[in-house]
């Protein structure tokens, strides 16, 4: 079995569909359905998350995933329960999903992707207690094009990009005796450019609760430069069928400033013993040290992952109303 077919060309052009209807339109949409259902019904946990990092591919990958034939979408890509809306209750937080019975009938699996989790101390802790056999993916990007991306998404920052980072920096290296989660919460929301991008801190605690084969953690760019390949192994790793889509469309394609070399440079030198530590701990190389200098995030296209309001995925609403 797999999902019906209005549902595959509802998902498979949601982007196009959604700018038609107003924004408004659709966080009414997206309300109403979820307290419609809100502990109405059976309905399901995922399966999987995508629990980050931010602006690392999650909206590329998600979406990728959606189109399989059996997989289906939630309501809504980024939820954020497990981290921001904990207080709203399970019940609210499976309304975001079809009903148990339509995903066995039909032979599905159903997940979401919170890019934010992967930093939360709560998280992992939370979805360990409600869904103890999820499958978790951790996709993670150059900690230095990541910075320069969250930057430039960040619309109330006042600072240049370097002089965000250089404050950044000194802030890290003055208070290293302070833990990562500390840290993290000294900051105002969305303005940690570097922070996020220490990913050992950040993954170590899920490889403490969950165990090793229910976490996948990939290389974003290698999610961008050999799509076909990081997707079987992301489909193999959920345990679905062999399954591609003829093409991958890039979602959210964008252009940065030049990055100055001596700012790279600079950079590279922070992140580089957090950046050995993640590969030992994973047990693989992802090589960024290596890059060239016109890396992706400067003038290169950015296949990025654009933060989604809960009203974004106009498929997903019309498609889980009618369920």
């Amino acid at each position: 079995m797999s999902k019906p077919k209005r549902n595959v060309l509802l998902e498979k052009y949601s982007h196009q569909l959604k700018s038609y209807v107003p924004s408004k339109v659709r966080t009414y949409i997206y309300e109403q359905t979820v307290q419609r259902r809100s502990g109405k019904a059976d309905y399901a946990l995922p399966d999987y998350i995508i629990i980050g990092a931010q602006r690392s591919g999650s909206t590329s990958l998600y979406n990728y995933l959606t189109w399989h034939p059996d997989v289906d979408s939630a309501i809504t890509k980024e939820i954020h329960f497990f981290n921001f809306l904990y207080d709203k209750g399970i019940d609210w937080y499976k309304s975001h999903f079809a009903k148990t019975e339509y995903l066995r009938k039909n032979g599905l699996i159903t997940g979401e992707a919170s890019p934010y989790y992967i930093y939360s101390q709560a998280a992992p802790r939370r979805i360990r207690e409600h869904i103890p056999e999820v499958k978790l993916i951790a996709l993670l990007r150059n900690p230095i094009n990541r910075a320069l991306s969250n930057f430039n998404m960040h619309e109330p920052e006042t600072r240049s990009f370097e002089r965000a980072v250089l404050d950044e920096m000194r802030l890290i290296t003055s208070n290293h005796h302070v833990d990562f989660h500390t840290m993290m919460e000294s900051f105002e929301k969305g303005m940690s450019y570097l922070l996020r991008g220490i990913y050992i801190e950040q993954l170590q605690p899920w490889f403490e609760i969950f165990p090793k084969e229910q976490i996948l953690a990939l290389k974003s760019e290698d999610l961008y430069g050999d799509t076909r390949r990081v997707y079987e192994r992301v489909t193999g790793f959920l345990g679905l069928r062999d399954w591609q889509p003829k093409r991958f469309e890039p979602f959210e394609q964008r252009r940065y400033s030049r990055m100055e070399p001596e700012l790279r440079e600079r950079l590279a030198k922070f992140f580089a013993p957090y950046n050995e530590r993640l590969y030992e701990f994973l047990g693989s190389d992802f090589g960024w040290e290596k890059e060239s200098l016109q890396a992706e995030g400067q003038e290169a296209a950015e296949q990025s992952a654009k933060v989604e309001s809960p009203n974004d995925s106009l498929s997903s609403l019309v498609i889980n109303t009618l369920l």
